[in-house]
Order: structure tokens, then sequence, then C-alpha cells
């Protein structure tokens, strides 16, 4: 299954790759932006950055940066600069005047939006992916605004969507729940569409939202309202994507939620289902929008400077790590708890070489799961679930605890991120090396895809194999037998299939009950 998904990605960026080829043309190429970010790249033998200034001055242009490089001969500047100005809220224009100006640089070219009706003095030379080349032919006003019929578009991806994710999620557990498995072959086989479908959904949501030009309308509309604001647009538009993902997420889960619940045999009610579902994404959510506000609203000189940026991130996460306690319990329902087992739980860690501040209980949660985790850095935190503590005994639940005492001791909290530090400073000096920028969207998009799904498979890798080394840990600690007891018991109480996947271990983090019996055996 692996193999298979690796060799899709593989193609997926190669067709990607070649239906992006593009006519570069060499001249002044406008890179018009509806929020008003532009920037204007020029092809030049004999012209110097000061002289590129002065021009874009006698324009009436400001001049925000000027990058210079070299390309096949010629001296390039990227002049970012803002040449658009808005007429609607859905419309802008080009002044005819500036487009005079930049035509004694070269023949002057212009990218729009190909979801944009233009208007004026310009000839379609190529159609894009994304964007529409324009070569202007003569120095009138240029206009565009966005084709109502992409607003329909946009109002039939809200709708077709979620509505989609609920059929075939209603569909596919319905032939589940038919079938002749067992019962928690049935449970695994939902579980799994859980696990598996956020990727088909936010790769499908990426490509609309770059296809049907969600971006452009954004922009436009934002920047009638508030002006160009780097931080708002960025926040804002990784919202939307967002609001219509976790609305696919809860038509995917009542989908197939009636015979989940009938398989579980409790009772798991829809709305605290959602809630649940919200408030995991926001725990994934809430670090990205500060990690955006950080990285946005730093000086340049710093935010320029590799080193300095890759010093942020570790000190980041650091804090991220140190502060995760505090993330649980603001969006999850956690107390204390009560001795006398929550003294004994904290003689056990600290017979054991690690310091506990306090034992936590989840509860309310939307079914009844055993489970346990600990949490922290410098004031580690051990989590149970309810359902744990009432069906476990207390040298279960003690040797559950081994298992994330063992985490603890070998640090594979830090292990896991200095992974994710390791994997961001890769991607960090591959982006300096290699010219993203000539990528079109689609390709960039589908190379972050694979990105993406390395650093999950990778990660999944890793954390699968110090889970076994917990497992021994744990053995080692309350003794083999009881810890296999434990194990089993999980698999029971939780109705869970003892062999899985190995696509579903990656992506769960965690080997099945049957593998990790078997290398303590």
């Amino acid at each position: 299954m692996m193999k298979k998904l690796i060799v899709a990605v593989a193609i997926l960026i190669l067709i990607c790759t070649v239906a992006d080829a593009k006519f570069t043309p060499k001249g002044v190429i406008i890179h018009e932006f509806p929020a008003g970010n532009d920037y204007v790249v020029i092809y030049s033998k004999n012209l110097t950055k000061t002289e590129i200034i002065e021009l874009f001055k006698s324009a009436g242009l400001p001049v925000k940066n000027v990058e210079v490089s070299k390309e096949d001969g010629y001296n390039v500047f990227t002049v970012y600069t803002s040449l658009g100005e808005k007429v609607g809220i859905l419309k802008r224009r080009i002044d005819g005047k500036i487009l005079a100006e930049l035509s004694k640089l070269g023949d002057v070219y212009i990218y729009i939006d190909k979801g944009c009706i233009v208007n004026g003095d310009v000839r379609l030379v190529e159609r894009g992916n994304v964007q529409n080349l324009y070569k202007v032919v003569g120095y009138g006003d240029v206009t565009y605004k966005v084709r109502d019929s992409t607003l329909i578009e946009l109002l039939v991806v809200f709708i077709i969507i979620p509505i989609s994710s609920f059929i075939l999620s209603r569909y596919y557990a319905m032939r589940v729940f038919s079938s002749d498995l067992s019962r928690e072959e049935k449970l695994y086989r939902i579980r799994r569409l859980a696990i598996l479908i956020p990727i088909p959904i936010a790769l499908i949501l990426a490509f609309l939202m770059i296809t049907l030009n969600i971006a452009t309308i954004y922009d436009m509309v934002m920047s009638y309202f508030f002006g160009y604001n780097e931080t708002l647009f960025a926040i804002g538009f990784l919202g939307i994507w967002i609001l219509i993902y976790v609305i696919s997420m809860i038509f995917t889960t009542m989908g197939y939620l009636p015979y989940y619940r009938m398989l579980k045999r409790e009772e798991i009610k829809p709305g605290k289902t959602t809630k649940y579902s919200i408030l995991a994404i926001l725990m994934l959510v809430v670090p990205m929008i500060i990690w955006i506000v950080l990285i946005l609203n730093l000086p340049k000189n710093i935010t320029s400077n590799t080193e300095f940026v890759i010093g942020i991130f570790v000190i980041f996460m650091l804090v991220l790590m140190s502060l995760s306690p505090n993330l649980v319990t603001l969006f999850q329902k956690a107390e204390s708890l009560k001795s006398p087992l929550r003294d004994e739980i904290i003689e056990f860690c600290k017979r054991n070489g690690v310091k506990i501040s306090d034992v936590k209980v989840l509860r309310d949660l939307p079914e009844k799961f055993a489970n346990a985790g600990v949490s922290g850095i410098l004031h580690k935190y051990v989590f149970l679930t309810d359902h744990l503590i009432n069906k476990f005994s207390k040298e279960e639940i003690l040797a559950v605890i081994a298992h994330e005492i063992g985490h603890v001791k070998e640090k594979h909290n830090l292990i896991s991120g200095i992974y994710v530090i390791a994997f961001f400073v890769i991607w960090i000096y591959v982006s300096k090396f290699v010219d993203l920028s000539k990528l079109s969207l689609y390709s960039f998009m589908a190379l972050w895809f694979a990105v993406i799904l390395a650093f999950i498979l990778i990660h999944g890798r890793i954390m699968v194999y110090l889970e076994y080394r917990a497992d021994r840990y744990a053995a080692e600690t309350v003794g083999r037998e009881l810890y296999i007891r434990a194990l089993s018991k999980l698999a029971e109480i939780n109705v869970m299939k003892r062999k899985t996947g190995k696509l579903f271990n990656l992506l769960t983090l965690h080997p099945s009950i049957e593998d990790r019996i078997k290398k303590l055996q």
C-alpha cells in the first residue's frame, strides 16, 4: 500500500511539472495580485538597479525592495511594488500611464488570475493553470474583475465537498456494517477511514482553492475593506482552508457515526464528537497561527537570515513542547486525579527516576476509550482517560504508565521534536538553494504534498520504533506478563483489531497490538 502511494505521488509530481512548463518572455513581466503585493520582473542586459528604481519613482510607483539575479545572460531585477488600484470590491485597475512608463524597459506582460475577465489593450499570450499571461499592446488602462461563474463555483465548493464527504462516508460505513466481518475488523475499517480521509480532502481542497481562484476573491475583498496586511492575509486564508476542512470532516464523521456507534455499543453524541474534532484541530492550528504572526512581524533583517530563522524555530519548538500540557488542558476537560491513586502514580514515577508534577484525568470525551500519555519538558504531566481508570486494575494502570515513563526516560518527545526541527532545517536550505519560484502553484503544491507525506511517513517510522522501545522498558519495569496483559486489555476494552495495516500504524504513530506483543515474547 505504501509503495503504491509513494509511486502515485512521484507520478503526480512528474505530471504537474510537465504540465506546468511555461513560456518565459524576456522584457517586463508584471505579477499582479489583488491585495497590492505585486512584483515586476525585468530582464535587461545593460540597465542598473539604480536606473530601475529611478524609473519606478518617475512612474509614481513605490519600491519596497529590489532583488537582482542572473539568467541566460540577462540581469534580472525583481521589484516589489503596488501597481493595481481597487475600483470595486471584486474589480482592479492598472493605470495605462504606468504601463507606458514600464514599456521604456521592454515589452510589457501581465500575469492575471485566470478566474478574471480582463479588459484593455492586451492580448492573451498563454493560458496557465492558475494565471493567464497577457501582452500589453497599447497603453490604455487595464481592468480585471472576478467572473460571476467563479463566485458560483466557490459556493459549490462549500456545498459539494461536505455533502460528498458525508455520502461517501455513509456509504462506506454501511457496506462495512452489513458485511460478514468481525466486530473488531468493522470498527478498524471505519477508524481507518477516519484516519485516511483527511489526506485526500486536504489535497482536493488545496487544488480547488487554487483552481477556483479563492485567493483572488479573498485578496480583493480583504484589501478593499482593510488594505494590505500580510499577517491578516496569511491567517485569514489559512482560516478559510481550515473552515472548509473542518466542515468536511464534521460531515464525514456524521456519515459513519451511526454505524460506528452501533458497533461500539455505546451512546456517542454527534455534538460532542463535533466539538472534540474542532478542539483537536485547534490544538494543531493555534501554534501554526502563532508561528505565522511571529515570522511575519519580525524585522526583515532577521527573517532574511536563515540561521536566525532556524534559531527562532528551535526556541519556538522548545516553548511549544514545554507548554504542551497547557494546550491539552486548554482544549480538553481535564482535572487532577484524586488520591490515593494519584499519590501512588507519582511515587511510582519517582521510584523509576521521573518527577511528575500532576496526574490529570481526561473526562467528557466523545467515546469511551482507554488511553494514557505524558506531556511536558520542564514540568511533566501524566494524562489518563476516565475509561482507563474505570476498567483497569491499579497494577494494570501502573503497567500502562510504565510505558509512558519509558518515553520520558529515553527522551522520546525530545527525539520527535529534534526530527521536526531537522526536517524544517532541510526544507529551509532546500528552499534557499533551489529556486521554488520557478515552479507554478500546481507543481509547488505537488512537491509540498510529497514533502508533507515524506515527513509523516518518516515520523511514523521513528515513532513506531520508539513505541517498541517504551514497551520493552515497561516490560522490564513491571514484568513481561503483566505488561502483555495490559496491552491485551487495551485491545479488548477499546474493541481494537490486534493486527492493523502498516500505513494505519504509521499515521497513528503506533504499531499494532499483535506486533507489540510479539516483540516482547
